[in-house]
């Protein structure tokens, strides 16, 4: 609340507020402080007010006071009024009720949030009586080194939104290694973690009139006082709970033409400039041919790689050397399997829409890797049945386990394999004793130490998707479902009754 009282101006507020105000002002207008000349009512023999020049003549003084008229309840006041130059505030402005308080500058540490782990620069005024909590806050700056080692595990989001902010800490935030959960790339923009950045074009109605921008030969034509469609960039941020927000775009983005301009120079904000990008997965959310508006010489240290709808040879670039080997690979374009990325990762994942062509199939059958898996999202029959009969002409498998969907076929395939093949009906069970968890799967001899095991999954569950699961096993081992993505359930650690 601010009120004029002659030729004052007094602002009544917290004893913390007032001492901020103060010194706002101070900074903003160049003033200084001076000890007044009398200590009878002060709160502090140290006592001062700032002094910020007017003219040749006058000085505006600022103070802070305390009124004691209620002793439960005091009120701090911070005053302003004109004085001349070699003046000093007289002593009758004050009383045994009113005294002058000492204003101190305010410094600044930086807090981090054991809570939250973010960091934020926290405002400290140097007022004497600290309470504990304070006096906690503001312990030792941090060093150089203790704030590199904070802003690499800090979550990158609030990382960049912090430092974005603060042009001492850019240069030491792209210095320090960026750690992501997920990176995903797509066409007009990046996913970090669970924050999506996007540049997308909007429309809106203007009354801005665009015949300034007219050369010689173009016509006018229609109303007088029309609206004009025109068409803007805006940075859109969305978590994975659907919530938005939007930043307009300035005008020189607002071509819809340089909407690539944009998208390069955000990607180049984001991921730019750093010297090493750690990434638990890597993700291509590319579903058609487009440029990603990447930064030069971008390469990020991965674990895993999610390819979707690209080659994988295409991913090759964006891969820093020393990711390899990786611990999973997940390809849904499979074109080869003769390249060291594949045959080296700890864990891999084919999924195929569609059929597989015959000469990938016969590598698929020739892969020695031993931890893979093929995933059919159709029902695949006769692949299945090309697979069990190489498998049979050659006596012997490998260790690739292949899945399918059924569509509602599986009892009716199973028996089908079942007759073809000599096979017979095994049943899997858990090691204790739960009759409800019981399955029936078909074992196919193939040699005096394996068998092939096909078994259904998901039929005790209530989900409309259903699938086969195949692979070569060792007689009276146990089955395992380590294979098998999340969505899927998992027939784990079964029991194999002879």
């Amino acid at each position: 609340m601010i009120a004029i009282t002659g030729k004052c101006f007094i602002m009544n507020g917290s004893k913390t507020r007032i001492m901020e105000a103060a010194s706002d002002l101070m900074e903003k207008y160049s003033g200084k402080m001076v000890k007044w000349n009398g200590t009878e009512f002060s709160s502090n023999p140290n006592a001062n007010y700032i002094s910020i020049p007017l003219n040749d003549d006058l000085v505006i003084a600022i103070y802070a006071v305390t009124h004691r008229e209620d002793k439960w309840n005091p009120r701090h006041q911070i005053v302003m009024k004109t004085m001349p130059i070699d003046a000093f505030i007289p002593a009758e402005d004050f009383s045994e009720d009113k005294t002058l308080l000492e204003i101190k500058m305010r410094s600044y540490c930086i807090h981090l949030s054991k809570e939250s782990g973010e960091i934020r620069q926290q405002t400290i005024l140097p007022i004497q009586r600290y309470s504990p909590i304070i006096l906690a806050i503001m312990s030792r700056e941090l060093s150089y080194p203790g704030l590199k080692c904070v802003l690499e595990f800090l979550e990158a989001n609030k990382r960049i939104h912090i430092s974005s902010r603060s042009p001492s800490l850019r240069l030491i935030e792209r210095s320090v290694p960026l750690r992501l959960d997920t990176l995903r790339l797509i066409e007009s923009g990046v996913k970090l973690n669970k924050i999506e950045n996007e540049i997308n074009e909007d429309e809106e109605l203007t009354t801005d009139d665009p015949r300034s921008e007219m050369v010689l030969g173009d016509i006018f034509m229609g109303s007088e006082t029309p609206e004009w469609n025109r068409n803007f960039l805006v940075m859109q941020f969305s978590n994975e709970m659907g919530m938005t927000a939007e930043r307009r775009l300035p005008t020189k983005y607002s071509d819809p033409m340089k909407i690539h301009l944009a998208t390069r120079k955000m990607l180049a904000e984001i991921l730019g400039r750093r010297r090493v990008i750690l990434v638990d997965k890597l993700e291509m959310a590319v579903y058609f041919s487009t440029i990603l508006r990447l930064p030069v010489g971008f390469q990020a240290r991965i674990k895993k790689l999610y390819c979707g709808n690209i080659d994988i040879k295409q991913c090759l670039p964006l891969i820093d050397p020393a990711s390899y080997p990786l611990e999973e690979l997940d390809i849904r374009n499979l074109t080869t399997l003769n390249l060291p990325i594949i045959q080296t990762c700890e864990k891999l994942l084919i999924t195929e829409r569609g059929d597989i062509p015959e000469n990938l199939l016969n590598d698929l059958l020739r892969l020695s890797h031993k931890n893979a898996k093929v995933w059919f999202w159709n029902f695949h029959a006769d692949t299945f049945h090309f697979v069990i009969q190489h498998w049979m002409t050659n006596g012997q498998g490998n260790a690739v386990h292949y899945e399918m969907g059924s569509e509602n076929e599986s009892s009716r395939f199973l028996e089908e394999i079942k007759q073809r093949y000599d096979g017979r009906t095994m049943t899997f069970a858990r090691p204790a004793a739960d009759a409800k968890n019981v399955f029936d799967f078909v074992s196919i001899p193939l040699n005096n130490s394996s068998h092939i095991v096909v078994y259904p999954k998901n039929l005790e569950l209530p989900y409309d998707y259903q699938s086969i699961a195949m692979k070569v096993m060792p007689i009276g081992t146990f089955a395992s479902g380590e294979h098998t993505s999340n969505s899927i359930s998992v027939v784990n650690d079964l029991c194999l009754i002879m």
